[in-house]
Parts: C-alpha cells; sequence; structure tokens
C-alpha cells in the first residue's frame, strides 16, 4: 500500500502543486463544516478551538466533517482515560491465575491516540504534515525543482 493522496489545499500550501498533475474539474466543496450533535463536551471545545483556524486555510470544509469530528472526539477519549490513568495508584492488575496485566485503559488511550494520528494527518494537524506548508499571504514558495524541469537531458533549456 503506498502513501495517501494529498488534497491539493496542502499541496498548494507546501508548493508542489503542479498543473499537469491536478484534476480539471476537481470538485471544491464550499459551505462551512458544523460539528455532529453527538460530540462531547470537551470534544466540541476542542472543535470550536481549531475549527476557525483550518476554515482559514481552507482545509475544513462540509466534507470533511466527519475526519475532523473523529479528531475532536478521539482527543476527548485520550483525555479523559489519560486523567483516569493519572488517578490509577498502578496499571497493571493480576489476573485469579497470577498473571500480571496491563489495565485496559491503556490500550483504549492507545487506540485514542491512533485515531488522532490518522485524522489529524489528514487536516495538517501535526507537525509532519505541516511541515511544508507555507501560508504567508502573497507569498510563494520556491520550488526547488521547478527549474530542474525546465533543462532536456543535455543540460540546454528548453525554448
Amino acid at each position: 500500500m503506498g502513501n495517501p493522496r494529498k488534497p491539493t489545499k496542502l499541496k498548494a500550501l507546501q508548493g508542489t502543486l503542479r498543473a499537469d498533475r491536478t484534476p480539471e474539474h476537481e470538485p471544491q466543496p464550499e459551505g462551512r463544516a458544523e460539528p455532529p450533535e453527538s460530540l462531547s463536551l470537551e470534544a466540541r471545545a476542542e472543535w470550536d478551538r481549531i475549527a476557525p483556524e483550518l476554515e482559514r486555510l481552507g482545509l475544513l470544509t462540509v466534507l470533511d466533517r466527519a475526519d475532523f469530528a473523529v479528531y475532536c472526539q478521539a482527543w476527548a477519549d485520550y483525555n479523559k482515560v489519560t486523567e483516569q490513568l493519572n488517578e490509577m495508584a498502578s496499571w497493571t492488575w493480576q489476573s485469579e491465575k497470577g498473571y500480571r496485566q496491563v489495565v485496559p485503559e491503556v490500550s483504549i488511550r492507545k487506540e485514542a491516540w491512533t485515531r488522532i494520528k490518522e485524522s489529524g494527518s489528514k487536516l495538517g494537524l501535526d507537525p509532519s504534515s505541516r511541515s511544508g506548508l507555507n501560508v504567508a499571504p502573497g507569498e510563494k514558495r520556491k520550488n526547488k525543482f521547478a527549474e530542474l524541469r525546465r533543462l532536456n537531458p543535455f543540460g540546454e533549456f528548453e525554448a
């Protein structure tokens, strides 16, 4: 399985967008993504904290609602389970047969973190997915390889 496709908006912000590889009639969804009512209070707070910035960058539209909702709820779940773990004296327990077992909250927190990373990277919510973004107004990121593409194999410029 190869790398997942990168959204066109992210390519544009990174300065790697190429017209010859961009779909001619790519859908450009419009509309503000509204938070689902099923979000917990902490998940809704996370939505309210991050959504305005994602909308400003054009990375959150009505069609991105599900991914962002998963991110927000996973963040709330992660925080809740982390609080529970912090209150525990030990993260292990002993089974009836004498085996040491890890409490279920540890795997619940790990699953929440996985959901945070997967959904967050789709929306540019982690440092590695943001590392190449260029969002300064009016500034265009220079593509180091653009000049090389204009050269033919013999090192001469094409007209």
